[in-house]
């Protein structure tokens, strides 16, 4: 994998483990709407390695 899919990769985990603290703190089991739509933003085709962020995302059950 080159260094640039890696950071980005790394900048979308980032925004999950954010968004599961936020949900273990605040008791919720679903995610917000604009959490939603800051994850599924990674998935957009023109996104850079969209299909990458996509293929996680649906993986994971976003």
């Amino acid at each position: 994998m080159d260094l640039a899919r890696i950071r980005r990769l790394l900048s979308l985990l980032e925004i999950v483990d954010a968004i599961e603290d936020r949900m273990i703190e605040s008791g919720g089991k679903t995610l917000m709407s604009e959490e939603l739509s800051l994850l599924r933003c990674f998935a957009q085709p023109d996104a850079p390695f969209s299909l990458m962020c996509g293929c996680y995302l649906h993986k994971h059950g976003f």
